[in-house]
């Protein structure tokens, strides 16, 4: 199956339709919707884009399990009891459940934080490694060139002293 880009036609209709959409990165900033494969910032639009369905299935579940678990509650409505105390457990895990997940979406924008503070430090050191190098060669150079020829001519002075 060849392609539309090696036959010269037009791009399918799906193509078209998703090139609609707008392409945002992960700030939500606007980004350039040209076609790129090589431009990482494109090729992480795209990514979003295609995370849309996954995210929007991962809702329908979500609401699909809390019908199932309150039908599960109602199923035996005839009884004299209300099944109160287990619909609050269930509503207390629930909001536990979220506070666990936001709580590992705060760790672990914490810890993406710590890694580019941690990168950035690293490229310091570097930074100061280089720079130390750099002055050692100058010193060096300087010696070499500057130093040695005055203390060959003093060795030469004192050996006609003796």
């Amino acid at each position: 199956m060849m392609s539309y880009i090696s036959t010269g036609g037009p791009p399918p209709w799906l193509v078209r339709f998703f090139h609609r959409f707008p392409h945002v990165n992960v700030t939500g900033n606007r980004v350039n919707s040209t076609f790129d494969w090589r431009n990482e910032v494109y090729l992480e639009s795209l990514g979003i884009l295609a995370s849309l369905p996954a995210l929007l299935l991962i809702f329908f579940l979500l609401m699909l399990l809390l019908y199932l678990l309150t039908r599960c509650c109602d199923r035996n409505a005839k009884r004299d009891r209300p099944l109160l105390c287990l619909k609050v457990l269930l509503g207390l895990l629930g909001i536990l459940c979220c506070a666990a997940i936001g709580l590992g979406l705060y760790g672990n924008d914490d810890f993406h934080n710590g890694v580019e503070t941690f990168v950035h430090s690293l490229k310091n050191i570097q930074h100061y490694f280089q720079h130390i190098a750099n002055q050692t060669s100058e010193a060096r150079n300087s010696i070499e060139n500057r130093v040695f020829p005055f203390m060959s001519q003093l060795g030469v002075c004192l050996r006609e002293t003796h």
